[in-house]
């Protein structure tokens, strides 16, 4: 496959906003590695759109928006992603880490 764009790696951020545990563990950081960052305000965006519109017959209750929790809980690991890049104000610069040089 040419790329997953975010994938499994969605699915599993996913997994960790909605069963708390990021509630229960606030200092808790994530790295991702070779997943990319293109797709993470994509992720993000949509992330906060379905639990505004879902939350109340999922039983969906967060502290905090999916979104505050990508920011401030996930490192992104890139190798080559000028989306993610270009969008790194989005992603936060200090969440993309570079996986791999160039040679």
């Amino acid at each position: 496959m040419l790329s997953r764009a975010g994938g499994a790696s969605g699915y599993v951020i996913t997994q960790l906003i909605i069963e708390r545990v990021l509630d229960r563990f606030p200092t808790l950081r994530f790295a991702i590695g070779e997943c990319g960052a293109g797709w993470v305000p994509f992720y993000a965006e949509q992330a906060d759109s379905k639990v505004m519109r879902h939350r109340w017959w999922a039983g969906i209750e967060l502290d905090h928006e999916p979104s505050w929790y990508v920011t401030r809980h996930f490192l992104f690991g890139i190798q080559d992603d000028r989306v993610g890049v270009a969008n790194r104000d989005v992603v936060g610069v200090e969440n993309i880490l570079r996986c791999a040089i160039r040679v």
